[in-house]
């Protein structure tokens, strides 16, 4: 199934989120449900294509609609059902992530955008940051764009492209991956950030990749205006891609596994 998840949700724990998505999907199978298995991403971030899984006996029924969303957080929703393969894994079954980050860029906050959307006062050059992102495409140790926590075995990563260009007062960023470290984007977005206001080179990510360090890889951008907008697949459900309401891209070409 596919669900639409809000970062907006501070009072609760993200573990306590969690725990509540997974009960609501349960009670909303009749008779008896029995867990789902999920992707991830981090607290505070917006999900507008996040797969999930829902186990079920075959006598079960599910109900997509209001009353399978009737049992869920105010802040998931359920937008799309369809049976899936047995061996079908929402995380380990992907071959490519998709995300984007949104950029307030104007003198002032916005009030009702303040928790959907990362603010920066600095004018930020995006023709620069773009120029900058592209030393990150291929397969790359992305050890200086990882956080310190970050519980993954291994720093390897293949980039299949980031864009990054300007609309009116925001300044946004689209990047595609076969997986991502815990912070990658944040840290890329941080990154890019210090670049498009001046304050780095835009040959930084690239001595970034060199030095792999994340001492050096400067701030972690907040989640706000973080996005995970579309999780691919290949040959699965009869499916290329699994897609969101934000115009997300086809499923990159020449895909690294």
């Amino acid at each position: 199934m596919m669900a639409a998840v809000c970062g907006l949700a501070v009072a609760t724990s993200s573990t306590q989120r969690t725990a509540n998505a997974r009960t609501g999907l349960i009670q909303s199978c009749k008779p008896s449900g029995y867990g789902y298995m999920r992707g991830r991403t981090d607290a505070g971030v917006h999900a507008l294509s996040r797969s999930r899984i829902l186990k079920r006996k075959p006598s079960v029924t599910f109900m997509p609609g209001a009353g399978g969303n009737s049992n869920l957080p105010d802040d998931v929703r359920i937008t799309w059902v369809k049976k899936a393969e047995g061996d079908f894994h929402a995380r380990y079954s992907a071959i490519a992530r998709f995300y984007r980050y949104i950029i307030l860029n104007r003198p002032v906050k916005s009030a009702l955008l303040r928790r959907q959307v990362t603010w920066c006062y600095n004018l930020l050059d995006a023709g620069k940051m773009h120029e900058a992102a592209q030393h990150l495409i291929g397969h790359h140790d992305f050890s200086s764009f990882r956080a310190q926590g970050c519980q993954s075995k291994s720093p390897m990563r293949a980039m299949y492209f980031i864009d990054v260009y300007r609309e009116n007062d925001k300044v946004i960023i689209d990047i595609s991956a076969n997986a991502f470290l815990h912070h990658m984007v944040r840290n890329i977005a941080g990154v890019l950030m210090d670049i498009g206001a001046g304050k780095q080179p835009t040959d930084w990510t690239q001595h970034l990749l060199d030095v792999k360090s994340r001492k050096l890889g400067g701030i972690t951008a907040p989640p706000d205006g973080l996005y995970l907008g579309a999780v691919y697949y290949l040959n699965i459900m009869a499916l290329q891609n699994i897609q969101c309401s934000i115009n997300c891209p086809s499923m990159p070409s020449g895909l690294i596994r």
